[in-house]
């Protein structure tokens, strides 16, 4: 607790920091887990026991002295009216994540006011860290850049009918070895389900008909039930992301054979191929695309994007040679290196 609110009032360092060099320290934090948390330290510098005062007036030894606190609830009140809330628009918050080390992109701002996107497996607190001991290598992505180029790589594959039919054949064939692989698992259990369901309700008409003994009904039953748990409880250890995930795939998947069929027809209008997106392109949008979004605000190309990533139902991952768009459409977008960036000087936000 002295350590903490030490490095906020006497060096100024701020609670993301103090969550990095406490875990970088490996100091376990109050409910005894390696990680600490943002709000955990928060809850530490606003919490008036640390001080020998409670809130229902009874007093308490002392940690810290009253000065101290006082000076740190002074800072809180400073920090929040020199550095209001960012209003700004994040299109790829929790959305982008890192091939490397599997953790999210988190938002962040450079000590100039830029806008990045950061692996927080480079993070010392981050899950990757604690498990591996090292940061992850990915790059930090100049966010203004990242979103325009997505922005535009998503535009031409929508607006040219032979790279939107390009960019689903590709998807169709990653979601359908991607199905194969989830359904080793699930699809077994799941038609074991289905058949037992399919045995009960045989079993019931059978009852209402007269057609078998109770004894030999209740046996039936049993041993269906039996049957039933035991598919069951092999579907409930199962881990609860992959089931999802098989369910998104199988989604995507229908949805992106739906839209080849469409594309493939030639009696389909060209209008269909920016259909539901037609509201979202800028009037004047050509093939010279990313000049010219690069001259609309971060805000409309932020909100923009976010929508086309959800009607695409689409996530982006980072990788070594850029980024990819997976989702309805497949789509590789090289990253420039102005956008890769290895400055550390970022603050999340």
């Amino acid at each position: 607790v002295r350590r903490i609110f030490g490095l906020y009032t006497e060096r100024g360092i701020g609670m993301g920091s103090i969550v990095n060099e406490l875990a970088a320290d490996a100091i376990p934090s109050p409910t005894g887990k390696p990680i600490w948390g943002v709000n955990v330290v928060r809850g530490i510098l606003t919490n008036e026991v640390y001080s020998g005062r409670h809130a229902l007036g009874m007093t308490a030894p002392p940690i810290i002295s009253q000065a101290t606190f006082d000076r740190a609830q002074t800072l809180r009140s400073t920090n929040r009216t020199v550095h209001p809330p960012r209003v700004d628009t994040w299109p790829l918050q929790n959305r982008l994540r890192c091939s490397i080390c599997g953790s999210r992109f988190k938002c962040a701002y450079g000590r100039n006011g830029r806008r990045s996107y950061r692996c927080f497996g480079r993070e010392t607190n981050s899950p990757y860290f604690q498990r591996t001991g090292q940061r992850c290598t990915a790059k930090i992505l100049e966010a203004g850049e990242t979103d325009a180029d997505l922005l535009n790589a998503i535009y031409i594959a929508l607006s040219q009918p032979e790279n939107f039919r390009a960019a689903l054949e590709v998807s169709i064939n990653a979601l359908k070895a991607k199905l194969s692989d989830l359904e080793r698992d699930v699809a077994p259990i799941r038609r074991g389900l289905e058949a037992v369901s399919s045995e009960l309700g045989r079993i019931e008409m059978a009852w209402v008909r007269g057609i078998l003994a109770p004894d030999k009904l209740d046996l039936a039953e049993r041993s269906a039930k039996e049957r039933q748990e035991h598919l069951q409880a092999r579907m409930d250890i199962l881990d609860p992301g992959r089931v999802d995930e098989l369910e998104r795939t199988q989604s995507l998947l229908a949805a992106a054979t739906e839209n080849l069929d469409l594309a493939a027809n030639p009696d389909t209008p060209h209008s269909w191929f920016v259909g539901g997106f037609a509201s979202l392109l800028p009037p004047e949008w050509s093939k010279e695309g990313h000049d010219i979004l690069l001259d609309y605000t971060p805000k409309w190309v932020g909100e923009t994007l976010r929508e086309l990533l959800t009607r695409l139902q689409a996530e982006v991952w980072y990788g070594p040679d850029g980024l990819h768009v997976k989702g309805i459409i497949t789509l590789p977008v090289p990253l420039t290196k102005d956008e890769a960036q290895a400055s550390l000087s970022t603050r999340p936000t």
